[in-house]
C-alpha cells in the first residue's frame, strides 16, 4: 500500500472518528435537553396540581357564597315583610325601615356582584387551565419528536455498527 493510500485512510477514519465524536455530542445534548424536559413536566404536573387545589378552594368558597346568597335573600325577604307590617302600623317608622331595606338591597346587589365575580374568576380560572393543557399537549408532542429522532438515530447508529 502506497503513502497516498495509507494517507487517505487515515484522513477517512479521522473523519469517522470527527463525526462519531460529534454524533455522541449531539445524543449528549438531546438527552440533557430530555431530562430538562422531564424536569419541567414534573414542575408543570405540580403547579397543575396546586391550581387544582386552589380552583378548588374556590369552588368551595363560592358554594359558601352561594349558601350566604341565599340566607341573605331569605333575610331580605323575611325583612321587607316586618317592615310592611311596620309601615302599617306607623308611618315614621316606615321611612326608617325603607333605609335599612334598601342598605339590605344595596349589600344583596353588591355580594350579587360578587358571587359574579367570583363566577367569572372561575372562568378565567377554566379557559388558563384549558391553555395550559393545550401547551402541555404542544410539549408532549415536541417531546414525541424527539423521542422519535433518538429512536431513529439509535437505529441509524446501529446499523452501521452492524455494517
Amino acid at each position: 500500500m502506497t503513502g497516498d493510500e495509507m494517507k487517505k485512510i487515515e484522513r477517512t477514519m479521522q473523519f469517522i472518528l470527527e463525526q462519531q465524536a460529534q454524533f455522541m455530542a449531539n445524543m449528549q445534548m438531546l438527552q440533557e435537553a430530555n431530562t430538562r424536559n422531564e424536569e419541567r413536566n414534573a414542575r408543570e404536573d405540580e403547579r397543575r396540581e396546586r391550581v387544582a387545589q386552589s380552583l378548588e378552594r374556590d369552588r368551595e368558597r363560592l358554594g359558601r357564597l352561594e349558601g350566604a346568597l341565599v340566607q341573605l335573600t331569605d333575610l331580605a325577604v323575611s325583612a321587607n315583610e316586618r317592615m310592611n307590617e311596620q309601615d302599617a302600623r306607623n308611618t315614621e317608622h316606615r321611612v326608617r325601615d325603607t333605609e335599612r331595606l334598601l342598605r339590605l338591597e344595596r349589600a344583596f346587589v353588591q355580594l350579587t356582584e360578587l358571587a359574579l365575580s367570583a363566577h367569572e374568576l372561575m372562568n378565567k380560572h377554566d379557559e388558563r387551565m384549558n391553555k395550559h393543557d393545550e401547551r402541555m399537549s404542544e410539549h408532549d408532542a415536541r417531546l414525541a419528536r424527539v423521542e422519535e429522532a433518538v429512536v431513529m438515530l439509535t437505529r441509524l447508529v446501529g446499523g452501521k455498527d452492524g455494517n
